[in-house]
């Protein structure tokens, strides 16, 4: 089964994102960036922080899904 992380702030994206996992029944680790400033860092430092401008940012297995 894919692990899925869930990057969020508290914007309305993300928001609605979780909404939308928990109606679809789709499980899901979620972190905060802005009380986990380690996060930030790890998503900065996986070479695709333009990718990362916005929230949220969703990684199976630790790789980031979208681009």
């Amino acid at each position: 089964m894919a692990n899925l992380t869930l990057y969020v702030d508290r914007g309305a994206r993300s928001e609605i994102a979780k909404v939308q996992l928990r109606d679809f029944g789709i499980a899901y680790d979620l972190v905060n960036v802005e009380s986990y400033p380690a996060a930030l860092e790890f998503l900065k430092n996986q070479g695709r922080f333009r990718a990362h401008y916005s929230m949220p940012q969703y990684y199976v297995n630790g790789v980031l899904a979208f681009e």
